[in-house]
C-alpha cells in the first residue's frame, strides 16, 4: 500500500520530512526534526485522535490500555495516519 509518495508501505508528508514506515514487525515515525518513534506492529490494539488545538491532533498508538506512542500532526495529516497505522496492524 502506498500513501503519499514513495516507497511501499510507508506514508510520508512535506516531501518526505515527516515519514510513518511498515514492515512485517514494526510501525515507524520520524520526523525532520527528529522526533521518531518504533512501536511493535502486534502491540497495536488501537490508534486514536485527540484534538490539540485548532488544526492540531495528537496521534496515539494504544495497546493494553497504555499509550504505546504519540506525535501531534496537522489534522489532516493525522487522520491519514491513522487509515494508514489501522491498514498495517489489520493485516498480522
Amino acid at each position: 500500500m502506498v500513501f503519499g509518495f514513495g516507497e511501499k508501505n510507508t506514508l510520508s508528508f512535506a516531501l518526505g520530512g515527516y515519514k510513518f514506515k511498515a514492515d512485517d514487525n514494526y510501525i515507524t515515525y520520524k520526523s525532520a526534526y527528529g522526533k521518531s518513534f518504533r512501536v511493535v506492529k502486534s502491540d497495536i490494539e488501537s490508534v486514536s485522535l485527540d484534538l490539540k488545538s485548532a488544526g492540531k491532533c495528537i496521534v496515539k498508538l494504544v495497546g493494553k490500555g497504555t499509550i504505546l506512542a504519540e506525535v501531534e500532526l496537522p489534522k489532516n495529516w493525522a487522520e491519514k495516519a491513522q487509515d494508514f497505522i489501522l491498514s498495517e496492524i489489520k493485516k498480522n
